[in-house]
C-alpha cells in the first residue's frame, strides 16, 4: 500500500503519528524514519524501524528488507540492531538519487519473510538548496584556522602571564556558591578562532584552550566536557579530568551538524540538530510567495554509541511552514528560516523538549514514536496551554530546560514584544491539564535586551546562572536573586552560554590545599613549602605561579621547574606583609602547553603585624589591586617600595588620558595604600613609576 500525506496550501499538516493510526491500523512498528510519505529526504538517509517489543538479534540481522528507488533501483544494505534491541537501522549500500521516490517493503518485527510485509515510501529532495548564510543568531560562526604557540611564564615573573589569545574576562564576586564557571568567549570581529575557559570564583583561569576554530557551547555533561567546533562541524567530547579529546558526534544521513545544542545522554547516545535548507515553492503556500525559496527546516537526531542514527525527527513532517510567528521572518522572502531550533532537552520521562525560536514555541516530542505530545507558547500559533501569571509571554526564547525540581526554565529574549527586554523565566507546568504558571522571573537592573543567544541554569541550591547572550554578560544569582557573581568581557567578546558546574582536572595536584602563614611582623618574610604532584607518565613543567595579591605573596626563584613523571616537586611560597592587616589571597600553579593552560589553586592567608611605617627589607617594587577587580566606585591599591624614592601613581583610560593622580611625592620604603574614588565605569590602567627607573602597571575594571 502506498501511503500519502496531506499537503495543502498551508504546508505540511500531518506526520507519522496520524498516518500510523489512520492508514496502517495497528502499526507493526511504533516508529519509522523517514516518515511514510516524507518529502525532502536526503540521498544519504538510512531507514529506521522500531519494534514495540524486544527483538532477537539473530532474526533481526537476517530480516528481508526490500528497498527500491524509482531511478536508482534495488538497494542492498546492512541491518544493525541498536543496543535497545528494539530499533533496527538499515544502512543502504549507496545513496539514493535526487528527486526519486523510494519504496520500502518490510516484514513485521520478529519475522524474516517479506511475504507478509507492508510497504511505505518517501521522496528524496529534488535538488540541493544553497548553503546556509549566517543569520542574526549565527554571528558566532566565522571560521578559520590558527594555532596557539607555547608561552611559558618568565622565570622571574611573580604572576606568570596568560597565554596569547586569552580573552578579557572581568569578574565581580560576592560570595557565590562553590563551583567553576564554563564559558567560550570569542570576538566575532576579532578573528575566527575560539576559546574554552573555566574560571573560579576569583575570575582566574583553571583551564584555557585557545582553539584553532571557533568554539561554542562549552559545558560539562555526564562527566565529560563538550563543545562545538565551527570548522569541523561537530561536537567534541573531552575527558573531564585530562581534557583530552575522547569522542566526537556529527549528524548522520548527510546532514550538517548545527552548533545550537548537543545533549550527551547517560547511555552514551548523543542528541544533535541540523538546519535543513530546501527549495520550496512558497507561491503555493502563501500569497506572493517566492516560487524558488530556500526554506530551512529543523532535523533532530539521536546517535547511539556506534554513531548509528537511531532516531530522526524532521520539522517537515510535523510543522507547517506557516507555524512561523516571528516579527523577523518574511514568508514571501527568498530565504525563510521558519523554525530556528536552538535547544533540545531529554525530559525526565525520556521524551524530548525542543525550543523553536521563530515559532515562539516549546514542543514536546515522543522519543519512542516521533509524535508531538504538546505545543507550548503564549505567542505560538499552535499553543495548547493556558498561561497563568505571565501576561507578557515569551518571544524568540532560548534554552528551554527541565529543571532539577521538574519545572520548565527558559531564556526569554523578548524580540517581538514591547517594550523589548530579556529575562530568565521558570514555569510550573501541568502537562495533563495543559496549564503553565510563572513561578520565577529575573530582569537585570537596568534592563538588558539580548537580540539572540543566552541561557538560564537553575540549580538545586536555588541559585541561578544567566548568560545574557548578545549582552556579553553573565550573572550568577543567590537564591534570593541578589548578585553573587558577575562576568563582563572586553569589548567585542561574548559567550553563547555559561554554566556553573563542579569540575577539576587531574593533570597535577597540590599539597596542601591551603597555606596559613599566621602573624608576620611587617618587614619580615615567611616561607612555606607547596608540593606539586604529577600522576602522569611524562615530565611536567610548571611555568609560573600567579597570585591574586602579587605584592604580599611571591616566589623568590625556581620557576619554571620540572615535576618528574609519577613524582613530586616542592616550591617555596613567600609571604611578606606590607601593612598591618589580613592578606587573604589565592595562588595558582600554572602549566602552559602549546595549546592549553591548566592551573590548580591554593588558598593563602596571613596577617601583617606592627606599625605601617615599619621597614620592609627586601621588599620588591610593585603594585597590586586589593579586593575586587572589577570593582564598584572605590578601588583599593597597594604598592611596595624597597627604598625611599619619588613615585607617581596615575590612572589612565583606554585612550591614554590621565583621569586621576593618586600620588606624586617622595615616599619612604615599605608598603603603601591608596584609594581611587571614581564615579565612572570602564576599563582603566593604573601606572606606578619611580625615579629609579622602576614601573608597574595594573589593569582595573570599574563596573556600574
Amino acid at each position: 500500500m502506498r501511503l500519502t500525506r496531506a499537503v495543502t496550501g498551508l504546508g505540511v499538516l500531518t506526520g507519522f503519528a496520524v498516518l500510523a493510526s489512520s492508514a496502517w491500523g495497528a502499526a507493526p512498528f511504533v516508529y519509522v524514519s523517514p516518515v511514510p510519505g516524507a518529502l525532502y529526504v536526503t540521498p544519504q538517509s538510512n531507514i529506521i524501524l522500531r519494534s514495540p517489543d524486544v527483538l532477537d538479534p539473530a532474526s533481526a540481522g537476517s530480516m528481508e528488507l526490500r528497498v527500491v528507488g524509482t531511478t536508482s533501483g534495488v538497494h542492498s544494505g546492512s541491518i544493525r540492531l541498536s543496543t535497545d534491541r528494539r530499533t533496527l537501522v538499515y544502512v543502504p549500500d549507496r545513496p539514493f538519487h535526487s528527486g526519486e521516490r523510494v519504496v520500502v517493503t518490510a516484514p513485521p518485527p520478529g519475522t524474516r519473510s517479506a511475504r507478509a510485509a507492508y510497504s511505505f515510501d518517501f521522496s528524496i529532495a529534488e535538488r540541493p538548496a544553497p548553503p546556509l548564510t549566517a543569520g542574526i543568531d549565527e554571528c558566532m560562526e566565522e571560521r578559520a584556522a590558527t594555532r596557539l604557540s607555547a608561552h611559558p611564564a618568565a622565570p622571574s615573573a611573580l604572576s606568570g602571564p596568560l597565554p596569547p589569545g586569552y580573552p578579557g574576562i572581568n569578574v565581580t564576586s560576592n560570595n557565590p556558591e562553590p563551583g567553576r564557571v564554563l564559558i567560550a568567549p570569542r570576538a566575532p570581529n576579532g578573528g575566527p578562532e575560539g576559546n574554552l575557559v573555566i574560571i573560579d570564583n576569583a575570575g582566574q583561569p583553571l583551564f584555557f584552550r585557545h582553539t584553532p576554530n571557533n568554539a561554542t557551547d562549552f559545558q560539562l555533561q555526564q562527566g565529560f566536557l563538550t563543545y562545538f567546533d565551527g570548522i569541523l562541524d561537530g561536537y567534541y567530547v573531552l575527558d573531564g579530568a585530562t581534557c583530552a579529546v575522547v569522542d566526537s558526534f556529527k549528524m548522520g544521513n548527510g546532514y550538517t551538524t548545527d552548533f545550537h545544542d548537543f545533549r550527551l545522554m547517560p547511555n552514551g547516545h548523543g542528541l544533535l540538530m541540523s538546519y535543513d535548507p530546501q527549495i520550496v515553492r512558497m507561491d503555493l503556500v502563501v500569497p506572493g510567495g517566492n516560487p524558488n525559496a530556500t526554506v530551512t527546516g529543523l532535523v533532530i537526531q539521536e546517535l547511539d554509541e556506534d554513531k548509528n542514527v537511531v532516531f530522526q525527527w524532521r520539522s517537515w513532517d510535523h510543522f507547517a511552514i506557516t507555524d512561523e510567528n516571528s516579527c523577523t521572518v518574511d514568508l514571501t522572502a527568498a530565504s525563510i528560516d521558519y523554525v530556528h531550533g536552538n535547544s533540545m532537552e531529554v525530559d525526565t520521562d525520556g521524551n524530548i523538549l525542543i525550543s523553536s525560536r521563530h515559532m515562539n514555541e516549546i514542543t514536546k516530542i515522543n522519543r519512542n514514536t516521533g509524535a508531538i505530545i504538546w505545543r507550548l507558547g503564549p505567542h505560538a500559533l499552535n499553543n495548547e496551554f493556558t498561561v497563568i501569571g505571565d501576561p507578557r509571554g515569551f518571544s524568540h526564547q532560548h534554552d528551554a530546560r527541565r529543571t532539577y525540581d521538574g519545572k520548565l526554565s527558559l531564556y526569554d529574549n523578548g524580540n517581538c514584544l514591547n517594550p523589548q527586554y530579556s529575562r530568565g523565566l521558570e514555569y510550573d507546568i501541568d502537562e495533563v491539564n495543559k496549564i503553565v504558571t510563572e513561578v520565577w522571573e529575573y530582569r537585570h537592573t537596568p534592563d538588558i535586551f539580548a537580540l539572540g543567544t543566552g541561557n538560564v541554569q537553575r540549580r538545586a541550591s536555588g541559585s541561578t546562572m544567566i548568560c545574557w547572550g548578545f549582552g556579553a554578560r553573565v550573572t550568577d544569582l543567590h537564591p534570593d536573586d541578589t548578585k553573587a557573581f558577575d562576568v563582563t568581557f572586553d569589548p567585542g567578546f561574548r559567550t553563547y552560554r555559561a554554566y556553573r558546574q563542579s569540575w577539576n582536572h587531574s593533570l597535577f595536584t597540590l599539597e596542601p590545599a591551603a597555606l596559613n602563614f599566621g602573624d608576620v611582623p611587617l618587614g619580615n618574610t615567611v616561607q612555606l613549602p607547596l608540593t606539586v604532584h604529577n600522576p602522569g607518565s611524562s615530565n611536567l613543567e610548571v611555568d609560573g605561579l600567579a597570585f591574586t595579591d602579587g605584592l604580599a605573596y611571591f616566589v623568590s626563584g625556581g620557576v619554571p621547574f620540572v615535576v618528574p613523571a609519577h613524582g613530586s616537586a616542592v616550591v617555596q611560597v613567600s609571604f611578606r606583609p606590607h601593612h598591618p592587616r589580613a592578606f587573604p589571597a589565592t595562588g595558582y600553579v600554572r602549566v602552559v602547553t602549546t595549546t592549553d593552560l591548566f592551573a590548580q589553586p591554593v588558598a593563602l592567608s596571613g596577617t601583617g603585624t606592627g606599625t605601617a611605617d615599619a621597614g620592609s627589607p627586601g621588599l620588591q617594587f610593585g603594585l597590586s589591586v586589593v579586593g575586587a577587580n572589577p570593582g564598584h566606585g572605590r578601588i583599593h591599591l597597594a604598592f611596595g617600595l624597597p627604598e625611599s624614592e619619588r613615585i607617581r601613581l596615575q590612572v589612565v583610560d583606554v585612550q591614554g588620558r590621565v583621569v586621576a593622580e593618586l600620588a606624586n611625592d617622595v615616599l619612604p620604603s615599605g608598603g603603601h595604600e591608596r584609594v581611587w574614588n571614581t564615579p565612572h565605569s570602564g576599563l582603566y590602567f593604573v601606572h606606578l613609576s619611580g625615579d629609579r627607573g622602576h614601573s608597574s602597571v595594573r589593569r582595573v575594571v570599574v563596573i556600574p
